[in-house]
């Protein structure tokens, strides 16, 4: 834009030589003209994608292809028989891509992240022998300590017994709930709840959180428990998780909650499970894929009376359906949302809302319901209005910093979560984005160059990935070892064109080796360019940064989003005669729990080749579809913002340019524990994050009745609940909440952009 409308001869007239191109743009005075002319410098381009974009989904729908499950540059079909694929062949996008691709390697290059400077060696671990056994072994010894995990965790309490004694034989009274349930308390358990409410440093909402389950599981006559725990990143959703656990083992309980995520980080992170394995759900975006019978899944749910589900913005409409359906069936209560069992939700909507779909099937959609063709989804939207206890965290338990920089760093970052972010926070923001000319606030900078940097898009990850992997090798003294992929290109049979039958026909698939030109062409692809991210060719030394791709065994820390470093590894040859991997030997980094495996370090995981099948996308834009094996590892200097949600890190490198919108920029930056240990690539949009959430409708509405939820919860829990407020249901409480203190009436603790 400098160079359009700034009067120039030399580059120097545009900037000064230490001046960052950011700040130069910022310091220019535009005219309103020009301003009207950059807001719409991208309108064409954005309507031409979003066409194509839409012709794509069409073409891949009429093949049969799920459009969802493709990568959003995926956008030309798919190609089922043999083919040729040649270099000079670039498709448009694959162009686009590259070109992408290659400013992000100009920009980490300009700032020194990629030269070595460092000397690493210590990095290398110890020589190790390891035991000779095969993948199948393996995966043999994996699946009995999973099961093992398991099993214990369903014999522990399993015959324990919950009988409240009758203190009042022969005698009829007349009480209330309330009063029941005081009556029902014992001394003890009052005093063990008020014991752990010290132990843990419990605030004042953390608090009422942890007595609303607390004092429900020790009440014979309590309701179905619907409960949402919410608040910015930060807050302390874990710490209330941590004292229930605590709570329910030292009432020799245990079994009486279970832990469950979207996501293999989520999962790990609470010492927990997938919900896709607790409940015996399907998922292509995780890689899980379940045979359970109803019987397994009520096996698993023995004696359990209260699910506890991590990141539920993270849940879609259908994703709620599926997981009510499946709890209803396995209990045999197909009448009751969720079968009846108590379910206690946590999450922060200002981060991203789910992968595929985004804010269009979030729980707070305004487009579910205004279609019949999705009924799903509507169910799942209904059970989630039919949670009515809401307590929302207020104190900041992350950036736990005292100094100016860090309040108003939490202030950026709450100001942020509503898309209102003033001019200081503005300033402070900027004042994190990274300078060369300042070593201390320099990505090259020793403690923040060796931090993997969360991104927005893949391919940017990939050339992070590729330049961090290049430069560990180069501190190391080490020379990377290729391992390639075993390939076959998958062809489905046609079907029938006419049928008798009315089952559904499902399509024969049969594999075909690939020929050793369109294999070469696989073997250079980047990560990026497959719907499951799964490498053509995996480059590795000892000691390099990884992260782990697949729920393998979410109870050993094998999953998806687990960090750690190779250990070492087995190989062998391949079909075509390539390298490959039998298995790798990886590290865990900061594993929620110790894990140890026979005849290994502490810590130290086999991870062995999966076979999966994925969609593959050409240099000229053409998709196939193949078989692929591979180990799912990918090297660890980069992650989108997706795969950070629920890590905290100090330091945190992030890049921000690319972000969506502000809740994008919120979850990457929020990660973050102080202000001096984040560090921003670049520059940003200050639109993202500024303009508040007006048009951010369901967004919008869906914090303002959380925040009259959390007020109803909060007098209810101090007998100061008008009588006439009472029900089930998000809407009716709602209605008469405002029908008692009158629809102009807001909660104290509103933020202003909700008012």
């Amino acid at each position: 834009m400098l160079t359009f409308f700034k009067p120039w001869r030399t580059g120097k007239d545009l900037k000064e030589k230490k001046e960052t191109w950011d700040s130069a743009f910022l310091d220019y005075q535009f005219s309103a003209q020009q301003k009207f002319l950059m807001d719409n410098f991208e309108l064409r381009f954005e309507c031409l994608d979003s066409r194509d974009d839409y012709h794509a989904q069409r073409k891949a729908q009429s093949l049969g292809i799920d459009p969802s499950k493709l990568e959003p540059d995926f956008d030309d079909g798919i190609h089922f028989g043999p083919f040729k694929c040649s270099d000079d062949s670039l498709g448009v996008r694959e162009r686009r891509r590259q070109l992408d691709m290659q400013e992000m390697t100009d920009l980490l290059a300009n700032t020194g992240w990629t030269n070595a400077k460092c000397d690493l060696k210590s990095h290398i671990p110890a020589s190790f022998d390891y035991p000779s056994m095969s993948p199948a072994a393996w995966r043999l010894e994996i699946a009995k300590m999973k099961s093992n995990v398991i099993t214990n965790k369903l014999k522990e309490n399993k015959d324990q017994q919950y009988n409240f004694p009758n203190k009042y034989p022969d005698q009829v009274e007349v009480l209330d709930q309330h009063m029941l349930e005081e009556k029902l308390r014992s001394n003890q358990t009052q005093k063990l709840i008020d014991d752990l409410c010290l132990e843990f440093s419990l605030n004042l909402e953390q608090e009422r959180a942890f007595r609303i389950v607390a004092n429900h599981a020790v009440s014979s006559i309590s309701d179905q428990l619907k409960m949402y725990i919410g608040g910015m990143a930060g807050t302390g959703k874990s710490q209330v998780l941590k004292t229930l656990r605590e709570f329910f083992k030292r009432r020799l309980q245990s079994q009486r909650m279970i832990v469950v995520a979207p996501t293999g980080t989520a999962a790990a992170l609470l010492q927990g499970s997938t919900y896709h394995s607790v409940f015996g759900i399907n998922s292509s975006e995780e890689g899980e894929f379940w045979k359970m019978s109803a019987s397994q899944i009520c096996s698993r749910l023995s004696g359990v009376d209260y699910v506890f589900l991590d990141e539920v913005s993270m849940l879609s409409c259908k994703d709620m359906y599926k997981i009510s359906a499946k709890i209803a069936s396995a209990l045999n209560r197909p009448l009751l949302p969720f079968g009846g069992m108590n379910m206690i939700f946590a999450g922060d909507f200002a981060q991203l809302p789910p992968a595929m779909g985004g804010e269009n099937v979030s729980l707070y959609s305004h487009t579910i319901g205004t279609s019949s063709s999705d009924q799903h989804a509507s169910i799942g939207k209904y059970l989630w209005h039919q949670i009515n206890t809401v307590v929302l965290l207020r104190k900041n338990c992350r950036q736990t910093g005292s100094s100016i920089r860090d309040v108003k760093f939490r202030q950026a970052l709450e100001n942020m979560r509503y898309k209102q972010c003033t001019a200081e926070d503005i300033t402070l923001l900027r004042s994190l984005i990274s300078d060369p000319s300042n070593e201390s606030r320099s990505i090259d900078n020793p403690r923040f160059r060796n931090t993997s940097i969360i991104l927005t898009y893949n391919k940017h990850k990939d050339v992070a990935n590729e330049l961090g992997t290049k430069r560990f090798a180069a501190e190391t003294g080490q020379m990377l070892a290729d391992f390639f992929s075993e390939d076959e290109e998958v062809v489905f049979d046609e079907l029938p064109s006419k049928t008798h039958d009315r089952k559904r026909k499902r399509r024969k698939a049969t594999k075909h080796k690939i020929n050793d030109e369109v294999q070469q062409q696989l073997w250079k692809q980047s990560p990026s360019t497959n719907n499951m991210q799964i490498p053509a060719t995996l480059s590795l030394c000892k000691g390099l940064p990884v992260m782990i791709r697949f729920n393998g065994a979410t109870e050993l820390c094998i999953t998806k989003g687990q960090e750690g470093t190779v250990h070492g590894w087995q190989a062998g040859k391949g079909r075509h005669g390539q390298l490959v991997l039998k298995v790798l030997y990886v590290k865990l980094e900061k594993p929620s729990t110790d894990v140890q495996f026979k005849d290994l370090p502490l810590n130290v995981v086999p991870i062995t080749p999966n076979t999966r099948r994925i969609n593959c996308k050409l240099p000229d834009d053409r998709i196939i579809q193949i078989s692929r094996t591979q180990v799912e590892v990918l090297p660890n200097f980069a992650m989108t913002d997706f795969a950070s949600q629920g890590k905290t890190r100090d330091p945190n490198v992030v890049d921000i340019y690319n972000s969506r919108d502000f809740r994008a920029i919120y979850t990457a930056l929020s990660r973050s524990s102080s202000a001096d240990g984040t560090i921003i690539l670049q520059g940003f949009n200050v639109n993202h994050i500024t303009g508040g959430v007006k048009d951010k409708g369901g967004y919008r509405q869906e914090l303002r009745e959380l925040e009259i939820l959390n007020d109803i919860t909060k007098l209810r829990e101090n007998r100061k609940l008008p009588p006439s407020i009472i029900g089930d249901l998000r809407g009716s409480l709602i209605q008469q909440y405002r029908s008692h203190f009158g629809k102009s009436h807001t909660p104290d603790e509103l933020h202003e952009s909700l008012v």
